[in-house]
């Protein structure tokens, strides 16, 4: 069968990127079903006739595209793209002459899609193409992710149609052949039955230079990204569970404070008494799950393990990073299947956490025996950590509580008070009335902060919600389960029973979000989320005025600095009138395989106090510690010099919502459970959403996911 995937790159402008995409596409796609030239050219063959050949088997081409794509020139200072023997070229050409061929540029390292004049006539037609734009490292492994859920849709709906046909046509076969044999039945072979043919996933039209969701576009649901992050030293705050967990760039270590505090009865710095022939016990912490594989960060956590082995003679710390955060899992899973598993890992995040679920240790018989003193972390976030059992799984490392996002100058625009500043204010209407910060309230707001091309708020009967061009609200990057946890945080899974039941609250959570997208129109719906609108991402754009998504979010706001303003406030109140937060966190875990426990569960105490100040500062993330967060407050408030009220980010701590009623609890099947909740939300977003039956669909989605759980 031949390849079904064309990959066409210049090697000059995009050979290291393309070399990652094929990489990732052929792990989950196939070698068999992608064309790369450097792979696929047989030896003596005229790469021209190949590149013709392949082009025209193949039935999607991907075009890389980066900064010198455009104006890449020969040794002659020539322009390749004017040359009508350029490779490149004759493989455009070939895919835009063929009928059928879905062809996506890719856009990397920060390019734009070229226009129309920068291309020869042959390949203008390219500049009206789609793109999806593959940003570096954290979101790359986020956008290949998003990108592959595309290409399978596609190759699944040009697959289904070609089924569809062959069993047409052996159907008519098997007719005609019984009509010969036995002549009464030839009145069925004119019978015509005509079923629905299955419809292939249809790109999205030319309206941006962006495919992208949840984390969405018109057949993509994931968060729309078209934006490269900047990152700057000693303020770079992105978690290891989001868009990617790719190496970060590192900033430079924060030095400790003199007033840093580090708990006085944690396990004591003071080396284990050693007689003449005993030899340190060895841990070993593995890193890869998160973040923390580039070489930066590489240099400072070498730099902390030297540090600890100076002052624990006892123990002899090693390290072992992953390549990359592509590969750790496999180099995990072969650690284990071997019988030498790492006695620490991390950091790492709550969903990966949840996918190697039975592997860790419950470290709660450790902070007794040692005394360690867990009053100084806010108790809530303890308890994100508590297993069923009443023990811990982890302690508190790097935290992100959600809040909401607000752009003040959209606010002023439309003469509406800010959100509230302090957990269960109220907000002041323009009336001067009082309402509960809760959803419904958001609801209202969002109406007058969404506004079309007309210049009319979704509260006029004139609102053309097919012409928005500003939004009133979204979830940013949100899984399915993390907005209903943010709406009425419950579960959904038994352990016990080992049963699924979406509660009711779900039920009503996930109308609550149709109807902001498909009743207010106050939303963005997939295809809105793609537009150049909501660019580089929804509320990074200016024009959407309220987000609710953790503080990870930091990372990708530098384009608002000396173009808007904006702030961050509590978030509502749930359905039930409670304040819940849903915190996503990176943390440091034992394996329970560990055969030293008690020495692995001294390093974790030393990474967690006294290298936390360094470790957060080269991770980028938002201290669980007290004492350390001023140190990131300083650092993230000269990046974004906007005066925004950080106090409702230690705030939020307090309404930590619990590991039981987790967006990322643990379920059997975990990844296969994160696929199925993102198609739902895919479902919701997509232009198909406005006709979905809610109950329906979630009725459907409990069944699938009871039968994941239990392993059919």
């Amino acid at each position: 069968m031949p390849p079904r995937i064309f990959i066409s790159y210049r090697r000059a402008d995009s050979q290291a990127v393309t070399n990652r995409i094929y990489d990732w596409l052929a792990r989950d796609l196939g070698q068999g079903a992608i064309f790369k030239d450097v792979d696929n050219i047989p030896p003596g063959r005229d790469f021209r006739g190949v590149l013709r050949e392949s082009t025209a088997q193949c039935h999607i081409m991907l075009v890389v595209i980066g900064k010198h794509w455009v104006d890449a020139t020969d040794k002659n200072g020539n322009r390749r793209l004017d040359n009508s023997n350029d490779f490149v070229r004759i493989e455009i050409e070939t895919g835009l002459q063929r009928d059928g061929i879905i062809i996506i540029p890719l856009l990397i390292d920060g390019a734009d899609m070229p226009t129309d004049t920068q291309l020869p006539d042959s390949l203008k037609e390219l500049a009206y193409k789609n793109a999806f734009v593959i940003h570096d490292d954290p979101i790359f492994k986020h956008d290949m992710e998003t990108l592959i859920r595309y290409l399978r849709s596609l190759m699944r709906g040009s697959g289904g149609l070609v089924r569809y046909i062959a069993a047409a046509l052996l159907l008519i076969v098997l007719f005609a052949a019984l009509a010969f044999i036995v002549p009464s039945l030839f009145p069925v072979v004119n019978t015509i039955l005509t079923p629905t043919i299955p419809q292939a996933a249809i790109f999205p039209s030319h309206t941006s230079t962006d495919v992208q969701t949840q984390p969405s576009s018109t057949v993509i649901t994931e968060p729309s990204l078209t934006y490269t992050p900047t990152f700057e030293p000693s303020n770079t705050f992105i978690p290891t569970d989001l868009p990617s967990n790719t190496p970060l760039p590192t900033p430079t270590p924060t030095t400790v404070p003199s007033n840093t505090f580090v708990p006085t009865n944690r396990p004591s710095n003071t080396p284990l008494p050693l007689s003449a022939a005993q030899e340190p016990v060895t841990i070993t912490w593995f890193v890869g799950l998160g973040t923390g594989t580039n070489s930066e960060q590489i240099e400072i956590q070498n730099q902390v393990v030297a540090d600890f082995n100076a002052s624990h003679p006892n123990i002899n710390l090693v390290i072992n990073i992953a390549a990359s955060n592509e590969t750790a899992r496999n180099t995990l899973n072969s650690l284990l299947a071997a019988g030498t598993p790492p006695d620490i890992i991390g950091p790492v995040g709550e969903s990966t956490s949840s996918v190697f679920g039975d592997l860790w240790a419950n470290i709660m018989p450790l902070v007794e025996s040692t005394g360690f003193d867990t009053s100084v972390f806010d108790q809530a976030l303890l308890e994100m950590h508590r297993t069923e059992s009443g023990g811990l799984s982890a302690l508190p490392f790097m935290v992100y509580p959600s809040t909401i996002y607000y752009n003040e100058d959209l606010f002023d625009e439309a003469g509406l008070n800010y959100p509230p500043t302090e957990f269960g204010a109220p907000y002041v209407m323009p009336d001067g009335t009082e309402a509960p910060w809760n959803y419904d309230t958001v609801a209202e707001i969002a109406k007058i902060l969404t506004v079309d091309a007309n210049g009319n708020d979704a509260t006029s009967a004139d609102f053309d919600p097919a012409a928005v061009e500003q939004y009133g609200m979204n979830f940013q990057w949100a899984r399915i389960r993390l907005i209903w946890t943010n709406l009425q945080p419950s579960s959904y899974y038994d352990s016990e029973t080992n049963t699924v039941t979406v509660p009711d609250e779900w039920r009503q959570a996930s109308q609550w979000y149709w109807d902001r997208i498909w009743a207010d129109h106050t939303a963005p719906n997939a295809t809105a989320a793609a537009s150049e609108v909501l660019q580089p991402s929804g509320f990074a754009s200016g024009n959407l005025a309220m987000s609710i998504v953790p503080l990870w979010y930091t990372c990708c706001l530098d384009n608002s600095v000396g173009n808007y303003n904006w702030n961050i406030a509590p978030v509502p109140a749930s359905f039930d009138g409670e304040q819940h937060v849903a915190v996503d966190y990176d943390t440091f875990r034992i394996v329970e395989a560990s055969l030293n426990k008690a020495a692995a569960f001294e390093v974790l105490t030393y990474l967690i106090t006294e290298a936390a100040p360094t470790l957060v500062s080269a991770y980028g993330g938002y201290p669980a510690l007290p004492t350390s967060q001023p140190i990131w407050v300083e650092a993230i408030s000269a990046r974004y010099p906007l005066g925004v009220n950080w106090d409702v980010a230690s705030a939020s701590l307090s309404y930590s919502n619990p590991a039981w009623i987790h967006h990322g609890s643990s379920i059997p099947n975990f990844s296969q459970v994160y696929d199925r909740e993102f198609a739902l939300l895919s479902l919701i977003e997509g232009d198909t959403g406005v006709e979905m039956d809610i109950d329906a669909e979630i009725d459907t989605f409990q069944s699938d996911l009871q039968a994941i759980v239990e392993g059919s």
